[in-house]
């Protein structure tokens, strides 16, 4: 036997005996491949007298044992890989001796740790091993292993090739943490949120860290890459690493730039150390590549320069800690776009200026600006991203015709809207689009909107009618469930394609085209809710020529508004001669009252 081979098992059995894992009496039972070579190379066993009471064993792969002892010590034993678990079913030693458990041992011989073997979570018991021992052997350590579990320092052993996702998720790791050169990737979320960790460094042979490998782990101040590594995943060092400001990569800045170059991988304010000289972190006051803020003493936040915002997590922006002092943003013109999160939870926000030029506002941008009541938007503006308003305190708000994208939730559970214009250019009205606006009142859908996405428009207590353009196909289901306000619709086209309780709990009367065909008793009677029908052509003798003729639907929509319209709007070729007549607005009114009853 090798040296180094006596001395690490010298060390084992050292620290082992310490613990009072390895009495005589059980080693001499132990399975061939496990325990015993350790008993049979040393030949020292024999000397102590310790015996430590057994809890329970058993078997945890085809191969590999475990045993839990008195003093707390659970010890994985055998050859070849462990079993995996999962929350519904975990290892015995999770769901009957967590709280027991003070130290962690794998034998050499075993290479690799099942999923979620030690996984920390659902459990009543958790366990916190003071210590946990890994063998040489060992190759790879599968997905959420150690979730939660991991309370102190952690040595990964030489030889380890593979970090599954959530590995170590949410472990208590301090100090220095050192992948060795033999692993080949670091998986997804390996290390999140270990908010402990203040020193990581890579070995050189370290070729991929996935996405969010180690986001949140917000005590971490410098980490340290070799040139080795060829892929790094999205934010793998991302939001909430604000004390992370040294990265030491051993290749160059080219190299660097072309592994980060598709991913927003670190915070802007880390200084990356390349073997020809430093990537600068971007200076403070930036916002974008060519934007600055500046926040001044009435709490006026003005964003001047060029181009788009750069996106943020909810704790990046870089007015984040004076947010609360934010009570109006003026973005001046030249900026094109508003990031990912960038005044989420401005709470004191009150009023916005955003300039023409500006096309896009994205993810979450407004989110939870609850004292933000108007804004204009631009008529250069495009695109309204997902939860850009959700949970605002707008009351109104009027979508300009150059949208034609409209995020999901973008004004979700904004409580106080009460009207809203969505006009034809945006195509679909995305799922949960105005979902929980329980004061909207009025909604404005223009014509060109094919599709309201599912939830869109559910539980708008308020809304009291709703006017369907020609060009609608397709309504989600429950769109306008619990809308118990609602007590008229009316379908200027076609019957749309609709999905299950799109009208749940509502009572209102349904006005559609009597002369379309696709409006069948069949159709109607797939609408949920109490409904009444009705078509909305109005028939009547207009000039006494014994013919009945059908009204226009502008000037009916109009009425239903209750707006006093001028007479010479209220025009219509009725006797089918090709000419236009002027009709009387008493007798249009007398008409029209028919529709009431």
């Amino acid at each position: 036997m090798k040296h180094g081979r006596k001395q690490w098992l010298a060390l084992a059995l050292t620290v082992l005996l310490g613990l009072g894992l390895l009495p005589t009496a059980a080693l001499a039972e132990e399975p061939e491949g496990s325990i015993s070579p350790v008993v049979e190379d040393e030949g020292r066993i024999g000397e102590t007298e310790d015996v430590i009471p057994i809890v329970d064993s058993g078997q945890c792969g085809d191969s590999v044992n475990w045993r839990l002892t008195e003093n707390g010590a659970l010890v994985i034993y055998g050859s070849g890989e462990m079993w995996d678990y999962t929350v519904s079913k975990p290892p015995k030693w999770m769901s009957d001796y967590a709280k027991k458990i003070t130290r962690i041992v794998v034998m050499e011989g075993v290479i690799s740790i099942g999923e979620k073997a030690f996984y920390t979570g659902p459990y009543p018991q958790q366990i916190k091993p003071e210590e946990i021992l890994l063998p040489g052997s060992l190759r790879e350590i599968a997905d959420y292993a150690f979730a939660n579990s991991v309370h102190g320092s952690l040595t990964l052993p030489e030889g380890l090739q593979e970090i599954g996702e959530g590995a170590f998720v949410n472990c208590k790791i301090t100090g220095e943490l050192r992948v060795p050169g033999t692993v080949r990737r670091i998986g997804k979320q390996a290390f999140n949120s270990c908010e402990e960790l203040e020193t990581l460094v890579m070995e050189e042979g370290v070729r991929e860290i996935c996405e969010e490998a180690f986001t949140q782990c917000s005590s971490l101040r410098e980490a340290h890459i070799p040139a080795s590594v060829t892929a790094i995943g999205y934010r793998a060092f991302g939001w909430n690493l604000n004390s992370l400001t040294d990265v030491y990569y051993e290749g160059s800045k080219a190299e660097w730039e072309q592994i980060t170059a598709e991913e927003a991988v670190m915070l802007h304010l880390t200084t990356v150390h390349c073997t020809d000289g430093d990537i600068l972190p971007r200076a403070a006051d930036a916002c974008g590549d060519d934007l600055v803020w500046r926040l001044d003493e009435s709490g006026v936040l003005r964003i001047s320069g060029t181009g788009d915002m750069w996106d943020y997590e909810l704790a990046n922006p870089p007015w984040h800690d004076v947010r609360d002092q934010i009570r109006e943003i003026e973005i001046l013109p030249g900026a094109t776009g508003i990031g990912d999160l960038a005044f989420a939870n401005c709470s004191n926000l009150e009023r916005v200026s955003i300039p023409e030029g500006l096309t896009g506002i994205r993810r979450s941008a407004f989110n939870g600006c609850i004292s933000l009541e108007e804004i204009r938007l631009p008529e250069s503006l495009e695109q309204i991203g997902v939860g850009a308003f959700y949970n605002c305190g707008l009351i109104g708000v009027t979508i300009p015709e150059s949208v034609t994208v409209l995020g999901e939730s973008a004004f979700g559970s904004c409580s106080k809207l009460k009207d809203v214009s969505i006009p034809g250019s945006v195509s679909c009205v995305s799922r949960f689009a105005f979902s929980g606006c329980e004061s909207l009142e009025s909604v404005s859908l223009g014509e060109g909107v094919s599709d309201i996405d599912l939830q869109a428009f559910l539980r708008c207590g308020s809304l009291k009618e709703v006017f369907f353009p020609a060009t609608l196909t397709e309504i989600g289901d429950l769109a306008f469930c619990y809308c118990t306000g609602l007590t008229q619709i009316l379908f200027e086209g076609s019957a749309p394609v609709i999905g299950q309780d799109v009208f749940g709990d509502v009572v209102a009367a349904v006005y559609y085209p009597a002369w379309d065909a696709s409006w069948t008793e069949e159709v109607r009677k797939d609408y949920s809710g109490k409904l009444y029908w009705s078509p909305w052509a109005v028939y009547g003798d207009i000039n006494g020529d014994g013919r009945t003729d059908v009204l226009d639907l502008v000037r009916l929509r109009k009425y239903f508004a209750g707006e006093e319209v001028k007479l010479l709007e209220l025009t219509a070729d009725v006797n089918g001669d090709g000419e236009i007549t002027t009709l009387d607005l008493i007798q249009i009114r007398k008409l029209l009252a028919g529709l009431e009853n």
